[in-house]
């Protein structure tokens, strides 16, 4: 979404900007409480941690509708002969779990699906192939998006996008949660 762009532009509170959207008030007015409502949101899905984040955001009177599941990781995987041969299989492990787990809190789109962000092959991580193979795999079992990560730029660490990196991936998933 464009506005989640522009908050990350300026630097801005995006649990502040959240809560803002969700409960229909000015950001400089969302108080600490309805603020961590927002961080709620924003972090729902990560870390594994869908259920216990789903009750909780129940039992506050949030509900949502989500369509889409952004998936941005692979270079970890990639150093690891043994994890990057189980990637394709874990993916769809834990994507299936999260969809189950959004199916039965009544908080997923019809259209759900990952967009993937392919693994940007400047990092030279010995198995970079075996997880661009898997992405593209994964890509074909859900009928989703890959994006090209290949273009963007990167840090001298040669593993952090640079800022103008960053806002482009994130313009790129916009413009693919706006086609589901």
């Amino acid at each position: 979404e464009t506005w989640r762009l522009k908050i990350f532009e300026e630097g801005g509170d995006i649990y502040k900007a959240s809560a803002a959207a969700m409960f229909k008030m000015d950001v400089k007015d969302v108080p600490k409480d309805l603020r961590q409502k927002g961080k709620i949101a924003e972090l729902l899905c990560q870390y594994g941690d869908t259920k216990p984040a789903i009750q909780k955001m129940k039992t506050q009177g949030i509900t949502l509708n989500i369509k889409a599941f952004s998936w941005i990781q692979g270079e970890a995987d990639a150093g690891n002969l043994a994890c990057a041969n189980l990637y394709y299989a874990r993916f769809l492990v834990l994507f299936d779990q999260l969809k189950a787990d959004l199916t039965a809190s009544g908080m997923l789109s019809a259209n759900f699906k990952p967009i993937i962000s392919g693994l940007n092959n400047s990092n030279s991580y010995p198995y970079d192939s075996t997880i661009a193979t898997a992405q593209t795999n994964i890509a074909s079992h859900y009928g989703c998006p890959l994006i090209n990560t290949s273009v963007y730029v990167m840090e001298a660490d040669n593993i952090h996008y640079t800022k103008a990196a960053q806002t482009q991936q994130g313009l790129d998933i916009n413009t693919q949660l706006q086609l589901l």
